[in-house]
């Protein structure tokens, strides 16, 4: 809390709505920030935008129409990939998630988006340009907030990766 509080500043009664990463991610990580997001909105009674890891990763490529291979890593070796149909500035799910050994991966000609040290991993690299990891978020708020995907902060629920 102190974090964001040092982030936000003054600016923090201004915010109208929070946007949080929903998973799949570590778990003690999602538990932190999916309550602070409650915690955040129940105190002053906003809307919260959950976001998918998946849809984070997949916002890392810039251009394109085709298709986006977006990977998370899960671990020990592994990576979560899923992909997602890119129309311009707009990402969506394409296919199924899936847990995959990083060396099984295999983008099938997609541009691949993820973060550096996932992508190094990887024979393949990223797919065109891409964008860093806090660029990839805020256009993953921005379609979230265009899709009205919004929840109230008894309606967050976290995606632990099954």
């Amino acid at each position: 809390m102190n974090v964001i509080g040092d982030v936000a500043g003054k600016r923090l009664a201004r915010i109208v709505a929070v946007a949080v990463a929903r998973g799949p991610g570590s778990h003690t990580g999602l538990r932190v920030g999916l309550s602070a997001a409650a915690g955040i909105a129940f105190g002053r009674h906003l809307q919260i935008y959950p976001l998918s890891s998946m849809a984070v990763a997949a916002q890392r490529t810039i251009d394109g129409v085709g298709t986006v291979l977006a990977l998370v890593a899960a671990g020990r070796g592994r990576a979560y990939s899923q992909a997602f149909a890119s129309h311009g500035a707009s990402r969506s799910p394409a296919g199924r998630r899936r847990l995959e050994t990083i060396s099984e991966i295999d983008a099938g000609g997609a541009s691949v988006a993820a973060e550096p040290a996932l992508l190094a991993q990887l024979s393949a690299g990223a797919g065109g340009r891409v964008r860093s990891g806090a660029e990839a978020l805020v256009a993953a708020v921005n379609q979230a907030v265009s899709a009205k995907e919004v929840v109230n902060y008894d309606q967050l629920t976290g995606d632990y990766g099954d």
